[in-house]
């Protein structure tokens, strides 16, 4: 159910629709072959309710004439839970039985109310590593709920997705991701740091930080001084905190996975500007930094402007997901 990878078919239009921490985002995708996704709609809608939601969605079905499109749903963060454990040595068709059976103590429902995946973290036995995996679980009435909606907004529901896995989607798109790349995501008030490599997903870590807390650097830049200068004492914390998350999250990778070591970091868009950001991070990091306009990576009708990118990046993914990182 979780971020699964389907066939694409010649031509087909795919809705990727994310709850964040506000609102709601949409993107409206269509694969043509090898060409990948053209995205054609993006569009934003704070929400503080569930019928919120509902209204912002049925006006976009009228809109963007979307009735009857399927839909790739991405559940926001509080919806879930992502475990990461040693998976034990059972057939394949077994995993999900036995996974579910280590973890039921670890989530906050019971496991009959749940629906449960698992990701494989690829790689491992061919390395004679212990195998690990991603378990990640949902509750079923909070999933029946929000399916509830898109089918009375006369959508179609093709698969339920996480914001890791449609991370995983952008970081395909991304030059880095041949050698590997870490990609930072900043929701409002909290973030990611997603580690990928030729398509794969090997390990994501959440970051108790979001843009928010950057708004003051932008508005106290005085062009002059380094950023570190710049900053007052607690969003240099704020900062530095981001950048021991990366580096931890870089030391598990290469001692768990025995993956060659990531020289990438890139800044997923941001609706605010941080001053030298990326010179700051590169210099407390000895890491190649990029902040990213997804403008270079996808083939869009018209422009996608940057604050819109933030809000809508998971929708985005999931609209990619019939690219060639789906």
């Amino acid at each position: 159910m979780f971020g699964r990878r389907k066939q694409s078919s010649s031509e087909q239009c795919i809705i990727g629709l994310s709850l964040t921490e506000h609102g709601l985002a949409l993107a409206k995708g269509t694969h043509v072959g090898a060409q990948g996704c053209r995205l054609q709609q993006v569009a934003y809608a704070p929400c503080r309710s569930i019928e919120e939601v509902t209204t912002a969605l049925q006006q976009w079905v009228s809109d963007y004439k979307l009735k009857g499109a399927p839909v790739n749903f991405v559940l926001g963060a509080h919806m879930y839970s992502l475990i990461l454990t040693d998976a034990p040595d059972v057939k394949p068709e077994e995993l999900n039985a036995a996974m579910s059976w280590k973890v039921k103590d670890l989530i906050q429902f019971d496991l009959a109310d749940a629906v449960v995946d698992v990701f494989a973290i690829p790689g491992q036995k061919e390395r004679g590593r212990a195998s690990m995996a991603y378990v990640v679980c949902a509750a079923i009435d909070v999933l029946r709920a929000y399916v509830d909606i898109i089918q009375k907004c006369q959508l179609t529901i093709r698969s339920i997705d996480i914001p890791p896995m449609v991370q995983r989607n952008i970081a395909h798109e991304l030059p880095e991701d041949n050698q590997g790349v870490a990609l930072l995501t900043l929701g409002e008030r909290t973030g990611a740091i997603s580690l990928c490599r030729q398509g794969e997903l090997f390990l994501t870590r959440d970051v108790d930080v979001g843009w928010q807390h950057f708004e003051a650097i932008g508005q106290e830049s005085t062009g002059n001084m380094d950023l570190a200068e710049e900053m007052s004492p607690a969003n240099s914390r704020i900062l530095d905190a981001i950048i021991l998350e990366v580096q931890r999250s870089l030391d598990y990778y290469e001692s768990h996975f025995a993956q060659p070591a990531i020289r990438n970091l890139v800044v997923a868009p941001l609706p605010i500007h941080i001053e030298r950001l990326s010179a700051y991070l590169a210099v407390n990091t000895g890491l190649n930094v990029r902040e990213l306009d997804l403008n270079s990576i996808i083939n869009s009708d018209e422009k996608v402007e940057q604050a819109l990118q933030s809000y809508c990046l998971p929708a985005i993914g999931a609209a990619m997901r019939n690219a060639k990182a789906a």
